[in-house]
């Protein structure tokens, strides 16, 4: 069958994570399966569709309502409706969640992003989520899995790396919980000063962040960049860590799959997916100087979690969706 992936391309490795642990899962359903992918952010791609027999959204939508600036009014939102009204079917992996990681979720005019979620769920065949905030954002029962994304690493090599990602603000969007990251901000140089004198290597998944880890003082040899096109060598490298500290929650998802023990940091609601691995996740104001020393400092890392289970439920899924 013809499969239509609607991602991104050489922008994102967090979303092209996403889309390679799916083409992994369809793989199996369909040892013929022909890709056909369309980045949901190009103009261009957006208006001419080939013809296609069944469509995988990979890790989208996010669902947000944050001020002004709110999911449904992004460009390709129409796109993703267009693709739910046709007659082939569709099917959404990965859907996620960005709000506040307080109690109160700070979400605004609730009720529009509900209405819009639900009319969302009622134009595809499923919607599965990647964190448990999405179906309490909604109202919606969408079902809850792993992110795709942890299908993407190659699981049974060596453990061998340990690896950080840091970015400058401690998460994506400041305005998420500014005290928080006012907090990391004082804390991260010392931070990496830690993990660069306990061998780690800085994964950078864009150029702010590699510029990022050149003004912490992170050597050339010390740095991995993600190459446009190619997520397939980073999935590689969290393939083989031993453990992770940092912020990136893709960063953290592909090597707690791959059997990693996670140190995740970050104060917004995309740290729900990383829970879901049994990792440790912290707030910044409750990261203490002391442990990260310990944990950077270890000599053996452990992780409890087992993908497997995880593997066969959503490749249930899509034997299903195969099937239709």
């Amino acid at each position: 069958m013809k499969w239509l992936l609607v991602t991104t391309k050489g922008k994102n490795p967090g979303d092209e994570f996403i889309r390679i642990g799916v083409q992994k899962l369809i793989r199996v359903v369909d040892s013929k399966a022909i890709f056909i992918l369309i980045d949901k952010e190009n103009d261009a791609e957006r208006k001419t569709i080939p013809q296609y027999d069944r469509v995988v959204w990979c890790g989208m939508p996010v669902f947000w309502s944050n001020g002004q600036n709110r999911c449904y009014r992004i460009k390709w939102w129409p796109f993703l409706l267009e693709l739910g009204r046709r007659k082939e079917p569709a099917l959404i992996a990965g859907a996620g969640s960005f709000c506040h990681w307080t109690n109160d979720l700070q979400v605004s005019d609730i009720s529009t992003l509900q209405r819009k979620a639900k009319e969302v769920g009622d134009l595809y065949w499923k919607v599965y989520a990647r964190d448990s905030v999405v179906p309490l954002v909604t109202n919606q029962p969408f079902q809850v899995e792993i992110c795709p994304a942890a299908f993407a690493v190659t699981f049974g090599i060596k453990k061998e790396l340990k690896l950080c990602n840091l970015m400058p603000l401690g998460a994506h969007y400041a305005e998420f919980n500014e005290k928080e990251s006012k907090v990391w901000r004082s804390k991260v140089r010392k931070i990496s000063n830690i993990l660069m004198k306990n061998g780690f290597l800085f994964v950078a998944h864009s150029k702010s962040e590699e510029a990022f880890a050149k003004d912490l003082g992170w050597g050339a040899r010390e740095v991995v960049c993600y190459v446009s096109g190619k997520p397939e060598e980073l999935a590689s490298l969290y393939s083989r860590a031993a453990c992770f500290v940092g912020n990136r929650v893709h960063g953290a998802i592909c090597s707690a799959s791959a059997g990693a023990e996670v140190m995740s940091i970050g104060f917004d609601s995309r740290q729900e997916a990383v829970r879901l691995f049994t990792s440790n996740i912290r707030l910044p104001s409750l990261l203490s100087e002391n442990e990260i020393t310990y944990f950077a400092s270890k000599k053996e890392y452990q992780s409890s979690f087992d993908v497997k289970e995880h593997w066969n439920r959503q490749l249930k899924i899509f034997q299903e969706f195969g099937e239709l």
